[in-house]
């Protein structure tokens, strides 16, 4: 997102954006629903406006799917049978680039007739339950997923197994495994309706990995007899409080279900360190407000957009503790350059990596520190490359007087999004010799999208060339 505003004697220009933007942004968008209970037309409109949202948006696709449990039935132990591949094909009917393997679901109360076909069949934690999916799924290496399925929060000695295979999953990440974590659990850990019993277990280790870890941790189930406890834990964000259902018990409700109505009990509020949030429930009206989710994760945040079958409801960006570096090999081509550095550097560092070397800030001077969207003339006689990591601001400002002005971005702009209102004849020129004009109320000429690291000029009408 590109905000400008003016001033009566300058032109003062603000780039914002979710970090980098597409480039070197990376965007990587998930759809996350639970509930789905034979609701196909709902299940088809919410999908539809995320799919729609998330193009538009991050100029992005929806690169895969997470459905939280209860595909089938309509509560009081009706356990129908049926087949995941149905369900597949709904979501692939709206879909079109996914395919089954990019489709993952955790198993609810209700699932247990259901045929899981040839797709992946449900996540459940690594060595407790035999299903299909063990462990970490790993999301195209943009993300991570966990699953937890209704008996590994329902019953608390397994899900102590489950909560243990998960730290030791963790705690052998790499260090330089900077990738988000998704958990879908079917089942949420706040007190409410008596039946997850493992809360408390999985709390506990959740909490010990978002110490350094981003995580997002997803529930559905609670639709029946929704109650203000649920609504208060909808969405937690960090440093927020969860409340987990108490231990009490060691084992499964004796139900199966727990009461749908409520009788849960308050063990010890938690301050969570990760994300705490019903992905949406398909099967009913909006009860948060949401009937899915996208979660959008990038090099530096994770952006989780709430959706109706009908609307956007919310959008939510969570900065991220664990980002991922961001790493960019310029070139220089043996003489002049405009250039302008994404991330903070200094002249030192670029004349250690190409030798001999002239740098020249608009006004003249030489300067040491490098700072990210301005730009600078850098002469070398040989040229060479000079790689850059760190972290790029969220935002960078310039105030534009009048005459040239020397200023770069951090992410790929199209003229047409600027969002400014220039005087006509205003002009933009980069060192290539493209250019844009506006005029008849429009960006005009070669250059269509400023580019990262590359530097341009800035032209006011008023001022005399």
């Amino acid at each position: 997102m590109q905000l400008y505003a003016f001033k009566k004697t300058a032109l003062t220009l603000l780039l914002t954006a979710f970090g980098i933007a597409s480039f070197p942004q990376s965007y990587y968008s998930v759809f996350v629903a639970t509930d789905r209970h034979e609701k196909t037309s709902n299940l088809q409109d919410v999908v539809t406006q995320a799919r729609d949202y998330v193009v538009q948006t991050y100029n992005d696709s929806l690169s895969a799917v997470v459905h939280g449990g209860d595909l089938v039935g309509s509560g009081g132990g009706n356990n129908p049978s049926g087949s995941l591949n149905t369900v597949n094909a709904e979501f692939l009917g709206k879909l079109t680039n996914l395919t089954n393997s990019d489709i993952y679901y955790t198993w609810g109360s209700h699932d247990a007739n259901m045929e899981k076909g040839n797709t992946n069949g449900y996540l459940v934690s690594s060595g407790v339950v035999t299903r299909d999916m063990s462990g970490a799924v790993d999301l195209d290496g943009k993300a991570w997923l966990w699953g937890i399925d209704y008996n590994e929060m329902t019953n608390y000695n397994t899900a102590t197994s489950g909560a243990e295979a998960f730290t030791n999953w963790v705690n052998g990440l790499p260090s330089d495994d900077h990738r988000a974590i998704i958990i879908m659990s079917h089942v949420p850990m706040h007190y409410r309706r008596g039946d997850n019993h493992g809360a408390v277990p999985w709390l506990t280790a959740i909490n010990a990995a978002a110490s350094d870890k981003d995580i997002v941790f997803l529930w559905g189930h609670n639709h029946t007899g929704s109650t203000t406890n649920d609504s208060n834990h909808a969405y937690v964000a960090v440093g927020g409080t969860v409340t987990p259902e108490a231990s009490s018990s060691k084992g499964e409700p004796a139900d199966g279900g727990g009461p749908g109505g409520g009788g849960g009990t308050a063990g010890t509020p938690v301050t969570i360190q990760f994300t705490y949030m019903n992905a949406g429930y398909i099967t009913t009206g909006t009860i948060h407000g949401w009937n899915g989710s996208s979660i959008t994760v990038t090099n530096d945040s994770i952006i989780i957009d709430n959706f109706s079958t009908t609307a956007k409801y919310a959008t939510r960006r969570i900065g991220r503790k664990d980002p991922v570096p961001y790493v960019e090999t310029n070139t220089f081509v043996a003489g002049w350059n405009w250039w302008a550095p994404t991330v903070a550097t200094t002249a030192t560092a670029l004349q250690t990596a190409l030798g001999d070397l002239t740098i020249e800030a608009q006004d003249g001077t030489t300067p040491e520190s490098l700072v990210p969207g301005q730009m600078y003339k850098v002469h070398t006689p040989e040229g060479g490359t000079f790689t850059l990591s760190g972290t790029t601001p969220e935002s960078v400002s310039y105030d534009f007087g009048n005459g040239p002005n020397w200023f770069g971005t951090t992410a790929e702009t199209n003229l047409d999004d600027l969002g400014i209102t220039p005087a006509t004849g205003d002009k933009i020129v980069s060192q290539d010799g493209g250019f844009a004009v506006y005029q008849n109320d429009a960006w005009t000429g070669t250059l269509t999208t400023l580019q990262p690291s590359k530097g341009y000029i800035y032209w006011s009408a008023a001022s005399a060339r």
